[in-house]
């Protein structure tokens, strides 16, 4: 959401990392207009991002959505709690 979003971003500023960071809104398990093919270095999850996944469909776009977004050479995805 926005909220979040800008939540974020204010925590992110007070560690002056923001700069480095893009922030996205949109659909997780759609998001090839907001961000290029093999163009992050790493995308970081929320662990309960899956529980709003309502079946195997839709937790195999998300993965696919996240490998194609990865760089290859230097790609990361974390799943934290």
């Amino acid at each position: 959401s926005e909220a979040m979003l800008d939540r974020a971003k204010e925590k992110l500023a007070i560690n002056r990392s923001i700069d480095t960071i893009e922030f996205h809104q949109g659909n997780m398990i759609k998001f090839d207009g907001l961000v290029e093919s093999e163009s992050a270095d790493c995308i970081l999850i929320p662990a309960g991002t899956f529980h709003h996944l309502t079946n195997d469909e839709e937790r195999r776009q998300l993965i696919e959505q996240i490998r194609r977004a990865l760089r290859s050479e230097t790609g990361l995805c974390g799943i934290y709690l």
